[in-house]
């Protein structure tokens, strides 16, 4: 059975007078005949197609209670109350083509007009604020030139993440654009009415309606979505890998103990997760280590990623070893601070020494970089990228053993 009411999306706000009016009429000539609304959406009630005219007037609108004096003058001019339009104004309409309009001071319109105006111009900051503070986190150091890459990038933040950012900064940009134009036109009818003009009537503004019925639906979840990315930020290198691993032996990572490395029975840290990602089918990761006072440091993690393709597995072996020699070179100066902890001038690392080598392993490619940058026999790292076909394995590593042994190890478990 087909219900008496249908609801419809409002495609324009309270300030969008003529074009409101409008659309009223052409929801009556459709059968569709308005008797209230809310903030997005209007209720109708079905009934035969017929050419009908509708006004919004103001008046002091209190929880749908119009005086009645208010509603006897318009009956008395032919014209009905229906309802309120979003508590700014009052919806009268008459079938009666002789009857005479309603607006004989329009200028009294324009006190409404100014506060919805004003409403305007906040959603207007509001959103633009908002587009303007999507955070990437560091995307600028990961595309600079002869550092990373955009493949890196969106895997440590998540590239089903980063799209949805994206989509959704694109709806924050319309929608300011959308409220900033809406106020535009809405000061200019205001204008207009204070310099005595009629307000105008028979607008159709297809495409603002058009734009109102994807825009105005979009803005509290857009809104919402923003607010739970900034509860997010400073999450998105985990997106990834936020499933934990209890049992490394079903992955392709190999732990100290498998290796046969002295790593000693405390760990501060210890985790492994698996993950899956637009660019990769399957992403794992393990860490440990441990900083202890009196206990050997150590510092070990594993990446193992299965891209898509083999190129993507070359973009993303190539960013690990250009990272790891642009931190290197960092190490060639230091800071000197003096007694108030002021950074005072850089000097020049005298104990930088950086081993770099190309290791090729049954087929596998492999980077091994070390890197001593101070004086002390723990001022020491250890890294090695290895790449097989759609493959890679990064491995960082700081502690006493040589982790380049072991790299016939690592390339076994990869393949």
């Amino acid at each position: 059975m087909m219900s008496k009411y249908v609801r419809r999306i409002i495609p324009f706000g309270s300030g969008d007078i003529p074009a409101v009016q409008h659309w009223l009429e052409d929801m009556a000539e459709k059968g569709l005949f308005f008797k209230e609304c809310g903030l997005l959406f209007a209720k109708f009630t079905r009934g035969e197609p017929k050419k009908m005219r509708y006004r919004l007037d103001f008046c002091d609108v209190v929880a749908c209670d119009i005086p009645d004096e208010k509603k006897e003058l318009y009956e008395q001019s032919g014209w009905q109350v229906v309802g309120e339009f979003k508590s700014d104004f009052v919806v009268v309409c008459t079938d009666d083509p002789d009857a005479p309009e309603i607006y004989t001071e329009p200028e009294l319109l324009v006190k409404p007009l100014k506060n919805i105006s004003g409403r305007q111009l906040a959603a207007w900051i509001v959103f633009w604020l908002m587009y303007v503070n999507i955070n990437y986190g560091n995307l600028d150091a990961y595309i600079e030139v002869s550092f990373s890459s955009i493949v890196r990038y969106l895997l440590d933040f998540g590239t089903w993440y980063y799209i949805a950012l994206r989509l959704l900064q694109l709806v924050l940009l319309f929608e300011a654009i959308f409220h900033f134009v809406s106020w535009l036109r809405l000061r200019k009818l205001i204008k207009k009415l204070k310099n005595g003009w009629e307000l105008p009537q028979g607008e159709h503004r297809r495409f603002r309606a058009a734009a109102g019925k994807l825009l105005r639906p979009l803005a509290i979840p857009a809104v919402v979505l923003f607010g739970l990315h900034l509860l997010a930020s400073g999450y998105q290198v985990s997106l990834n890998n936020n499933e934990p691993v209890y049992d490394l032996s079903l992955t392709p990572i190999p732990t100290l103990e498998d290796l046969g490395v002295e790593s000693g029975d405390y760990y501060t840290y210890s985790v492994a997760g698996v993950g899956h990602d637009l660019l990769a089918d399957v992403i794992y990761g393990y860490s440990c280590d441990r900083y202890m006072p009196g206990e050997p440091m150590f510092d070990y993690r594993v990446m193992y990623y299965d891209m898509r393709s083999e190129r993507l597995a070359e973009l993303l072996a190539d960013s690990y070893i250009k990272d790891e020699l642009k931190t290197a070179h960092d190490k060639e100066v230091t800071e000197y601070i003096d007694e108030d902890n002021n950074i005072t001038a850089y000097v020049r690392n005298d104990n930088l020494s950086i081993k770099d080598e190309n290791l090729e392993l049954d087929g596998a490619q492999v980077r091994s970089i070390c890197v001593k940058y101070g004086e002390f026999d723990n001022d020491v790292y250890q890294t090695l990228c290895i790449l097989c076909g759609d493959r890679v394995m990064y491995i960082y590593y700081k502690g006493s053993a040589n982790i380049e042994d072991f790299a016939q190890d690592f390339v076994d478990c990869l393949k």
